[in-house]
């Protein structure tokens, strides 16, 4: 598995959506799940709220997304983009899929 960094927004978001388009979303969610924990690890939240500013939700498949705003729900309160990547989220897929996130 190739290794990914969130400071590499656009190389990290391609390989989520072809992963995503191939439904592979336990691959997709280790990569996102490595790379957003490597970031909160070394206290860069802006690299990882750019991240989700960056993702385009028509890209993505449910599972992606709830993936991502599952990874980053404990540092909501440092990512100003998140909550907007939520509504986007509930208005493609259903807001049943996101109680608690």
């Amino acid at each position: 598995m190739t290794s990914y960094k969130v400071t590499d927004a656009q190389d990290l978001l391609n390989e989520i959506y072809e992963l995503s388009d191939k439904d592979e979303n336990d691959l997709a969610i280790d990569i996102l799940f490595e790379a957003i924990d490597d970031s909160f690890l070394l206290g860069d939240f802006i690299s990882v709220d750019n991240l989700i500013t960056s993702a385009d939700i028509e890209k993505l498949n449910s599972y992606t997304a709830v993936g991502i705003l599952s990874i980053t729900l404990a540092a909501k309160e440092h990512l100003y983009h998140r909550a907007q990547f939520l509504e986007k989220a509930k208005e493609k897929y259903g807001e049943h899929l996101f109680n608690g996130l």
